[in-house]
């Protein structure tokens, strides 16, 4: 029986360990996934809503966010014209200069 346990937690584990992204927000592999070109469906497939979005005439950007767990935030901005992919800027913010604004319920 101890056997059966055993191979049922590691499944669990492993299930829990593929699927971080999809419970924690975007991954490294789902950055790389973003090329140029891209369309904001696409973009929105790989990496969901963003966390903030900024528009000017022809040029959209859509900003994520990612809660390190070092602390600190991952941040990618995705630049768009006309609806396509034609940049995005990866980095990496301290903890202590944003603070994430209150969900809706």
């Amino acid at each position: 029986m101890k056997k059966v346990h055993a191979i049922y937690l590691l499944v669990l584990l492993l299930l829990c360990c593929s699927c971080g992204t999809a419970f924690w927000g975007f991954g490294s592999a789902d950055l790389m996934k973003v090329q140029r070109g891209l369309s904001k469906n696409e973009v929105k497939k790989i990496l969901g809503e963003p966390t903030y979005v900024r528009f000017d005439r022809a040029v959209d950007e859509w900003e994520y966010r990612q809660k390190l767990a070092e602390g600190g935030w991952t941040v990618a901005i995705v630049t768009f014209e006309d609806g396509r992919v034609v940049s995005m800027d990866t980095f990496r913010e301290p903890n202590d200069t944003f603070v994430l604004p209150p969900q809706p319920y």
